[in-house]
């Protein structure tokens, strides 16, 4: 097993998952930072429309791919040709743009029916930033086009310059005293903005022979991106919208507390989340999970839960104080449901790595469905913290599912 271990962190999928993670974990620290600072500077109103604002703009941009990036990027990793690579990307851009397109055209349409759901100030900012939010389809898009491909490092530093960018954006927006909702949207946009131009330029794609590798591609969505599609579909905006029954329910001020207590939540996944990608290999291979690999985890999961919760604590008290805490309480649950989380990721990894990808849809859907019920039913009632629930009662029934079903195939 050690020299399994060895063997595995020393391969170049071990290397460009240290990269990946190293990336993941830049862009969540100038997350946190930025939502700091945000917070702070704009007061609980304001930061509160821009994660309503944010979270609406995600949820639109969750149903603006149909399969089709999908299923380039599976093209792509079956793919050995140069040429032919660069012509998926060519016309794997060429989509983008035109979904890019009906993005636009869908946002300003909906952001009338938005003023009278939400605001009017949340139905303005939706309207004006929709030249610019088209942008939000495109992590998803580099994302699978550049796996697919294996340009793992073009993917990491799509997603720190991104980041570095929006800092920059920010920067100049404080220094101006022209920090806000609308504003740190746009910069958070243009970010993505400006790096996908970069990126999709160093991926020199060949443009010639468009409608023939659509052709393909439309085949490959028809057999497999549709089905993906539906599923993520299913499974995503069920995980995103109770942002949205927050703003709806409660209002945008909650959103952004709720928006705040996720943010500093969510480290306690990576390290869990990189272990299971780094031992992926060791697992596929394996007919039990090494106990030491759950031990390892348990003890980084109970270790970020205090280290978490005692920084946000600090941060809370000395940094955003009294304005913001209402956020500690929300802060406790929302590390409960991350550790949950972060429980399941050895499991999950096991599961996906023997081959199980059927079960783990299925236990994937039951969580989605969970989370979409609770929210719906809790939201109301409860508000932030009925949302909060609703993500930790999903997540254990993932938890015990999949504890269960790995149990049982191990016995069986």
């Amino acid at each position: 097993m050690e020299v399994m271990l060895k063997n595995l962190f020393a391969s170049k999928v071990a290397k460009q998952t240290l990269f990946l993670f190293v990336a993941q974990i830049f862009g969540m620290v100038v997350g946190f930072v930025s939502n700091m600072l945000l917070a702070k500077q704009m007061g609980a109103t304001n930061f509160g429309i821009y994660s309503l604002s944010l979270a609406i703009i995600t949820f639109i941009s969750i149903f603006f791919e149909f399969g089709y990036f999908s299923s380039a990027s599976k093209m792509l990793a079956n793919n050995h040709d140069i040429n032919l690579e660069k012509k998926i990307f060519g016309t794997s851009i060429i989509i983008a743009c035109i979904l890019s397109a009906f993005f636009i055209v869908f946002a300003l349409v909906i952001s009338f029916l938005l003023e009278k759901i939400f605001s009017y100030e949340i139905g303005r900012i939706i309207r004006i930033s929709s030249f610019i939010s088209w942008s939000f389809v495109i992590p998803f898009f580099m994302e699978l086009i550049l796996k697919g491909s294996n340009h793992i490092g073009y993917l990491a530093g799509f997603n720190i310059f991104s980041k570095i960018l929006f800092v920059a954006f920010l920067s100049f927006l404080f220094i101006f005293e022209r920090l806000t909702p609308l504003n740190a949207l746009l910069s958070l946009s243009l970010s993505y903005a400006v790096a996908f131009a970069i990126y999709a330029y160093m991926l020199q794609p060949i443009f010639s022979g468009f409608f023939e590798i659509l052709r393909a591609i439309n085949l490959e969505n028809k057999r497999y991106g549709k089905y993906i599609y539906k599923g993520r579909i299913f499974a995503v905006s069920a995980y995103n919208i109770d942002r949205l029954l927050i703003g709806y329910f409660i209002g945008s001020k909650d959103v952004g507390f709720y928006g705040l207590a996720n943010s500093m939540a969510t480290p306690i996944i990576s390290m869990s989340a990189a272990m299971g990608s780094s031992v992926f290999k060791t697992l596929t291979n394996s007919s039990k999970i090494p106990f030491t690999i759950l031990k390892a985890n348990l003890a980084w999961v109970l270790l970020s839960f205090f280290l978490t919760n005692t920084l946000g604590y600090l941060v809370i008290n000395f940094y955003l104080k009294e304005e913001y805490d209402d956020v500690l309480f929300l802060l406790l649950l929302a590390s409960a449901g991350y550790c949950v989380k972060a429980l399941y990721q050895p499991y999950n990894a096991w599961i996906v790595g023997q081959g199980y990808g059927k079960e783990d849809q299925k236990m994937s859907y039951g969580m989605a469905a969970i989370n979409l019920s609770g929210n719906i039913i809790f939201v109301p009632m409860l508000g932030v913290i009925g949302a909060a629930l609703s993500s930790i009662l999903a997540s254990f029934y993932y938890l015990y599912a999949s504890v269960y079903f790995v149990k049982r195939v191990s016995n069986g």
